[in-house]
């Protein structure tokens, strides 16, 4: 049942997140998407009783938003340059 009435309100989300991100930007609805699916998953292993379904449905719908940019972090943390040993100097010559 929970995937059933994840996989719907998952749709939904993904509908509205794409008209609130024309509305308001990308990096605004990003930033509530990222929150939404951190208190969703807090609800879920931290909460009780209905939290739990409530921050799994919560959580599912902000997650799937959000899979397809998480596939960058890896490319931009392979492009962020090494500090560890150097002298600032080195880092940031100006």
């Amino acid at each position: 049942m929970l995937y059933f009435v994840g996989g719907l309100v998952s749709v939904a989300t993904q509908l509205a997140v794409g008209r609130t991100s024309d509305a308001i930007g990308r990096k605004p609805a990003a930033l509530v998407m990222v929150a939404l699916t951190a208190a969703g998953t807090l609800l879920l292993y931290r909460g009780s009783g209905a939290m739990v379904p409530a921050g799994w449905l919560l959580m599912v719908a902000a997650y799937l938003w959000m899979v397809l940019p998480l596939v960058f972090v890896p490319v931009a943390l392979a492009a962020l340059p090494e500090t560890a040993r150097r002298e600032l100097e080195e880092i940031a010559p100006e």
